[in-house]
């Protein structure tokens, strides 16, 4: 092994000598110095200097560029080719950024209902004073990056980064377009190539979706998971307390990762009042913003059976008495 000469190199050259090179950049952008700039901010901002990390970056870009001609979808516009590639520059150096912008892709409608979505740790009073003397989280949004960038330290430490970074890609998006319509539009063309694991078994075709018909079903895939088998009795009461309560006012529905139940009347257009996740040896109840962890039916008190009540009341045309 050697070290590579970085500091010998111009990156901005190298960079779009090599986007040039696998025919992702039109004719157009080439004589577009702003968006160029851009590009190379972009880099900086995520894969750093490193021949090798960039040289993923432009991999990866190459198959979505191979992707597109075989799709036919079209020549993108500069705009989308620079927020595609600051788009896929999250996805390799910043993963759960970019999990974050799948889950709510209008970064700048981010406020205090979307941090308790999520379950972000609350900042002090101190904390905020200080942030909002500085311009990179002087916005509600970007204090609600803050808290995410929080949750790991390799984050923490680049979270001024993260949010320049964020504030570039706002700044590329023509003003008569909608931010999150943008963002989430490019992030499908740049799914595939997403490293992110997640154990939700994902449908093969649009609308076709994993379901168990019933709890039978659901016991049995869940006999099959050693991780959760030894927990499914537990389980299994848990689920029957909710089926004998709420009775003709709820639906379940069952899935590979997890069990919900929605109100059967709702009265507005969320009718989910908990979810049931998987967990190895455990599950987690999650409702009204509270996420608490079943290790054994004692944990299913009284006081968590009153609140999923309330909070079942609140979203139902036909309350339970």
């Amino acid at each position: 092994p050697f070290s590579m000469p970085i500091g010998m190199y111009d990156v901005n050259n190298f960079l779009l000598k090599s986007l040039e090179d696998v025919g992702y950049l039109s004719e157009e952008f080439k004589n577009n110095e702003s968006l160029k700039e851009r590009l190379t901010d972009f880099a900086m901002l995520t894969v750093g200097t490193n021949p090798r990390s960039l040289k993923r970056l432009i991999n990866t870009l190459s198959l979505l560029n191979i992707i597109d001609n075989n799709k036919k979808t079209g020549n993108k516009k500069d705009y989308e080719l620079a927020l595609n590639f600051g788009l896929v520059c999250i996805q390799i150096a910043y993963p759960k950024i970019y999990q974050a912008l799948i889950d709510e892709p209008d970064f700048k409608s981010w406020n205090e209902k979307i941090a308790k979505k999520m379950r972000l740790d609350e900042l002090t009073e101190t904390q905020l004073n200080v942030l909002k003397l500085s311009p990179e989280f002087d916005e509600e949004w970007e204090i609600v990056l803050y808290r995410i960038c929080q949750k790991e330290t390799f984050l923490a430490a680049r979270a001024f980064q993260v949010s320049s970074l964020l504030s570039f890609i706002s700044e590329i998006i023509p003003d008569n377009l909608d931010l999150g319509d943008e963002i989430s539009r490019i992030i499908g063309t740049c799914s595939v190539t997403n490293v992110h694991l997640d154990y939700n078994i994902k449908p093969k075709q649009k609308n076709d979706r994993i379901r168990y018909e019933g709890w039978l079903g659901f016991e049995n895939m869940l006999k099959d998971n050693k991780q959760i088998s030894n927990f499914v009795p537990t389980l299994k009461i848990i689920h029957d307390y909710f089926e004998v309560e709420y009775a003709n006012l709820a639906l379940f529905n069952y899935t590979p990762n997890f069990l919900t139940i929605a109100c059967k009347f709702p009265n507005s257009r969320k009718k989910t009042f908990i979810f049931i996740r998987l967990k190895k040896d455990a599950v987690m109840i999650e409702f009204a913003g509270q996420a608490i962890m079943i290790n054994k039916l004692e944990d299913f008190t009284d006081e968590i059976k009153l609140s999923i009540k309330n909070q079942f009341n609140e979203l139902s045309q036909q309350p339970k008495q």
